[in-house]
């Protein structure tokens, strides 16, 4: 229009004058085209689980409705096939969600007639539960339920569908969607809404934790004794260390077996043993098998996590007592135990100290009071 202007005549800002022209007139405006469309307002991000879900309908797809939850913080999906998406059979499936998970605090929905209903107001006033609606025909703002709707309906027009097979690929795609790292959070959304991932057929490719922690401890304990695990049976002979006598080893029988590594051993008519495998070797040595069988009467080394010397060592060491006798007795005592032997060094008269007279005063008290 400009252009055709300016070739019949001109004049100064004749631009302008066109453009305040075509802006004032009524029958130009109601023909324009959309304006240019402004960057999304991102949402802010919940910083807990299921405080704010986005709620939309998929459909009419595969001849079904479906009802579309996606938690805001996690990224979490639910899908649920409505019958119908009137006010009632939505308030029915999202109690059952609600009991599942809890109730949110926000709920973001389009401005559908199922949403905008007296019903639905009431079902979220009574349950606490903002309501926030989006811009009319802008389906945009509800961005994060937009967006798995076109995920879901994508995956699933792959799939060869049937009434029967319909739920089973359904659950398919919410187990391998919930298990995927998400572009935005960079986790998956069982992580964030569960604390965990799930467990799916592909971990059956990694080993198991703990039968991984086992082995290792396993190859760990070989390596360490650099002989493999010795196991005895009921009944056969063998020698048990012995740390209570003069003899290193007594022969004795296993009688049973108390533990992985530990075994209980009868040494004797009375005695019975508890040794780790360690502790005890093969023999060939026959030892008679009574039937009394009585408990150990002192606690070995492995029971009480204490080391008992052994006897010789225990008789070996000498006698010390307090000195409670006089010292003239103890001389004496001393004097009549060295007649009957040698001695090997000279005696020695100890006397006491003197201390200002007192044991001279001492002396001749006791020759009076005598």
């Amino acid at each position: 229009m400009k252009s055709l202007a300016r070739s019949y005549i001109w004049w100064p800002k004749i631009d302008k004058d066109i453009e305040h022209l075509a802006k004032s007139c009524p029958g130009y405006q109601l023909q324009q085209n959309e304006a240019g469309k402004v960057p999304l307002h991102p949402w802010e991000w919940p910083t807990t689980p299921w405080q704010r879900i986005h709620l939309d309908f998929a459909g009419p797809f595969l001849g079904r409705m479906f009802l579309i939850i996606v938690d805001a913080h996690s990224k979490w999906p639910e899908v649920e096939i409505m019958p119908s998406t009137t006010s009632t059979q939505t308030i029915d499936r999202l109690r059952t969600i609600f009991a599942r998970y809890g109730v949110p605090a926000q709920v973001v929905t389009d401005n559908g007639p199922q949403f905008t209903s007296a019903e639905f107001q009431l079902f979220l006033k009574t349950n606490g539960i903002k309501h926030i609606t989006t811009a009319p025909f802008h389906p945009a703002t509800n961005s994060q339920a937009e967006r798995f709707v076109q995920s879901f309906k994508h995956a699933m027009k792959f799939e060869k569908q049937s009434a029967s097979q319909l739920k089973t690929n359904m659950a398919k795609f919410l187990l391998a969607y919930q298990n995927t790292p998400h572009s935005t959070t960079g986790e998956s959304p069982s992580v964030l809404f569960l604390g965990r991932p799930l467990r799916t057929r592909l971990d059956l490719v990694k080993p198991d934790l703990q039968r991984k922690v086992m082995n290792r401890q396993i190859d760990q304990a070989g390596r360490k004794g650099h002989s493999p695990t010795r196991q005895l049976s009921i009944g056969q002979t063998v020698m048990a260390r012995n740390y209570s006598g003069k003899d290193k080893w007594l022969p004795g029988i296993v009688r049973a077996q108390t533990g992985p590594l530990s075994y209980e051993i009868k040494v004797g008519p009375n005695r019975i043993w508890r040794r780790h495998i360690d502790q005890l070797r093969a023999s060939s040595v026959k030892v008679n098998d009574q039937s009394d069988d009585t408990a150990e009467p002192h606690p070995e080394l492995g029971e009480t996590g204490q080391n008992i010397a052994p006897a010789e060592d225990i008789d070996a060491e000498p006698d010390i007592e307090l000195a409670t006798n006089p010292p003239a007795v103890q001389q004496q005592e001393t004097g009549r135990a060295t007649t009957g032997s040698e001695q090997r060094y000279p005696t020695r008269s100890h006397q006491p100290p003197e201390r200002w007279g007192l044991n001279c005063l001492i002396r001749k008290l006791f020759k009076k009071t005598t």
